[in-house]
């Protein structure tokens, strides 16, 4: 399962998974661990199971069934804890059940954000101690973690917040939203640092580069805009 750099990535370089999910299935997320370069978790709304992988094999480790489907899945940074969104705008939370962490015997832990209406994406801070959730409200709440308690919500866009992340330094967050509008904040004090209209599209996707310089930004368009940070 590997390609040279530079290279194109064919079949041979590929390994599937299978029978984690019943036939006919579609997978809604997936999201690699933060503690372990061979471990990823899936999860399929339609069968409302969420499975546990090694990618050193072709079968599942473990599989949960989940009250109702999960459309996001996220690793917390210290990779102990797992955030997850129910279909509609709850997050919940899993932890490891039993050490060492090769287990993958993870369950859901009591609490849950139901505070914050209309989730479109969510991602941790560095240190993993705070949540940032975009909403159809046009604005980003701030939830403590592992609590899941609401502390605060910033205004960012007209219409839809789609989409944020965070660049690698730690320094600023950035928002896209269906105003086609790029915001960039101030992750200390949360102040709108910069704002730039990239088009009349709606921004869906957007990644920060590894040095934190640039954003790629994704549209309904077959281009990506690249923006400096």
């Amino acid at each position: 399962m590997s390609a040279k750099p530079g290279g194109q990535l064919n079949a041979k370089d590929t390994t599937l998974t299978a029978g984690g999910h019943s036939s006919g299935c579609d997978v809604t997320a997936c999201a690699w661990s933060t503690f372990h370069k061979d471990f990823f978790c899936s999860s399929s709304e339609q069968d409302r199971a969420l499975v546990f992988w090694d990618a050193r094999k072709k079968g599942p480790a473990n599989q949960l069934k989940t009250p109702e489907g999960l459309s996001r899945i996220l690793y917390a940074p210290d990779g102990d804890s797992i955030a997850v969104q129910e279909h509609g705008s709850v997050i919940k939370r899993l932890e490891l059940r039993m050490l060492p962490r090769d287990t993958h015997k993870w369950d859901f832990v009591p609490g849950k954000l139901e505070a914050v209406e209309g989730i479109r994406d969510f991602k941790f801070n560095h240190p993993g101690d705070l949540m940032f959730v975009a909403t159809k409200s046009g604005s980003f709440a701030a939830v403590e973690y592992p609590s899941l308690n609401l502390l605060d919500t910033f205004k960012s866009h007209t219409g839809y917040c789609n989409v944020l992340d965070l660049d690698p330094r730690g320094s600023y967050m950035a928002t896209g939203g269906e105003d086609g509008m790029l915001n960039i904040f101030n992750n200390v004090e949360m102040h709108l640092s910069r704002t730039t209209f990239i088009s009349d599209l709606p921004i869906y996707n957007m990644s920060y580069s590894f040095d934190g310089e640039y954003l790629a930004i994704g549209q309904l368009s077959s281009d990506v805009a690249i923006a400096s940070s």
